[in-house]
């Protein structure tokens, strides 16, 4: 069944998600992250999700595994001097990956089923006429 124009499930359960939690923990003091141990703490760009540039604004800081993170991010995360890069940067280029991507086989498509024809709906009394 449409749900309305422009809605989608999250947009519109999102609000009363909102509301139902925010009167279920009234009263409960909100906890700090903790970062799991071993995690890497990296500022990042908050409307670009990539590594934010020394003294960038508009940024929140984010766990990572250490795999995950480059190695001038990394030390830079550490507060110890970037390991090289482009212009001893502390952090790596925009949209520069943090590990090679993984080559994953994918399986053969299967042949599409044959579309069914549809039945022309009859009118009248219980779709007799």
């Amino acid at each position: 069944k449409p749900m309305g124009r422009s809605a989608t499930g999250g947009g519109l359960a999102a609000p009363i998600v909102k509301q139902f939690f925010a009167e279920a923990l009234e009263g409960v003091p909100p906890k700090p992250f903790r970062a799991p141990e071993g995690a890497v703490m990296v500022p990042v760009n908050h409307k670009t999700g990539l590594p934010a540039r020394k003294g960038q604004g508009g940024t929140v800081m984010e766990a990572f595994k250490p795999e995950q993170v480059s190695a001038a991010a990394a030390a830079a995360a550490r507060g110890e001097a970037p390991g090289g890069g482009a212009q001893g940067a502390a952090y790596p280029a925009a949209g520069a990956p943090a590990a090679a991507p993984r080559q994953v086989a994918t399986p053969p498509r299967a042949a599409s089923p044959r579309p069914q024809r549809r039945r022309k709906k009859r009118s009248g009394f219980f779709g007799r006429f």
